[in-house]
């Protein structure tokens, strides 16, 4: 009897068909720390995690070539962000979601062509648009839809696809920004080689949202519909929880892909990366990872006491020698206004961002805490090692 239960552990994750239930209920930082309790369970949590997180299999529901589709958002900066990237890092469906896609207003028209002309999709109009894609493209239009409603949105093209043999169509939304992709992109996000989560802890183990700014009436929908899905909406903060380097709403800069982001580090296999012009080769990084942005908290001063609002905002890092378009906290945007940054190349930034952090420690920056640079949640790290193997 002792041998028998000695060796149920074994059997029960030797069995895919076991593990795998077991693993779909773990949150990741506790499927992580299953992978560092011994060689055999880092094996199973990294078989799991490589179909988990098969990004390919996960946009077929949508696109039929995947593939290709990412050598595209590779070839104009666009991203796939909204509940399908929550999606993704969370290992769930929400069936009757769509495909958000985040794109760069100078290459909309070239993304809404690949669904309609490789994948089949019909642009579907909406009210006051104009039938013809090319036109629609762009004409900056009022946006109906509360979600999309904020300044960096330029406006929002819908692709059908047609009838399934169930009879529903899946829909694909171009979310066109003014400038950058990120700057309207959410909190989870899915470029062509990785998937990010900038708020992993909050997301995944404590599922609780944070309400930034005055968007609680504007974005009262999209607040209920995540309500629904089991997360927390948050209005305020303990002061202890805006400054310990801990917590997963604390304010400061943030860079995406820094020490408390979670990365996946997606199959790469058939994407073809496009140079950058006939003298620059494609880039070795992912450029999403020189975006940042500020969290800060503003208080307002009533008759009777203090409304307290956490905001998120940032600056613009562009030239007509960057390939991609960046943002940046605010006070760099100033800082470097007609600097001779701005005639770097896409290729040198990762250069200049090693710079930026050291010129970070000079009198006269905004220094953050030092306790915020510890290095902590070392397990988001550690989840991309296990896809790495």
């Amino acid at each position: 009897m002792s041998t028998l239960l000695d060796n149920l552990p074994k059997q029960i994750f030797d069995r895919p068909s076991i593990s795998d239930i077991l693993l779909d209920h773990c949150t990741p930082a506790t499927i992580f720390r299953l992978g560092r309790t011994c060689k055999r369970l880092r094996q199973v949590t990294q078989f799991y995690c490589r179909r988990a997180f098969d990004i390919n299999s996960h946009l077929r529901r949508f696109l039929s070539d995947p593939v290709g589709f990412r050598a595209l958002m590779e070839r104009t900066g666009t991203l796939i962000s909204g509940s399908n990237a929550l999606q993704l890092m969370d290992r769930t469906l929400y069936p009757e979601s769509d495909l958000d896609i985040y794109a760069e207003q100078r290459h909309c028209r070239e993304v809404g062509r690949w669904l309609v002309e490789r994948e089949g999709y019909t642009f579907r109009p909406h009210l006051g648009q104009p039938r013809d894609l090319e036109r629609a493209a762009g004409m900056r239009r009022a946006i109906s839809d509360p979600e999309y409603e904020v300044i960096s949105v330029y406006t929002v093209l819908d692709f059908i696809s047609a009838p399934l043999l169930d009879g529903s169509q899946r829909i694909v939304q171009v979310i066109v920004a003014r400038r950058s992709a990120m700057e309207s992109a959410v909190m989870n996000v899915i470029t062509h080689c990785a998937a990010y989560s900038l708020y992993p802890k909050a997301t995944f183990e404590e599922r609780r949202s944070l309400v930034i700014g005055d968007r609680l009436n504007l974005h009262r929908k999209a607040l209920e519909k995540y309500a629904s899905r089991g997360y927390r909406n948050v209005m305020q903060l303990m002061p202890d929880e805006v400054a310990s380097p801990t917590s997963p709403f604390r304010t400061g800069e943030r860079w995406v892909g820094d020490d408390v982001t979670w990365v996946i580090p997606l199959d790469m296999t058939g994407v073809k990366l496009c140079p950058l012009s006939r003298t620059t080769p494609a880039l070795t990084f992912d450029p999403i990872t020189l975006c940042s942005w500020k969290h800060y908290k503003r208080e307002s001063k009533g008759t009777e006491d203090v409304t307290v609002k956490y905001c998120i905002t940032h600056g613009e890092l562009n030239s007509a020698l960057f390939y991609y378009t960046y943002t940046v906290p605010p006070d760099l945007d100033d800082k470097y206004k007609n600097k001779d940054i701005w005639s770097w190349s896409d290729d040198e930034l990762p250069a200049w961002k090693k710079i930026l952090f050291e010129k970070r420690q000079e009198p006269g920056w905004n220094q953050p805490d030092p306790d915020q640079l510890l290095r902590e949640q070392r397990e988001w790290d550690m989840m991309a090692e296990l896809l790495a193997g």
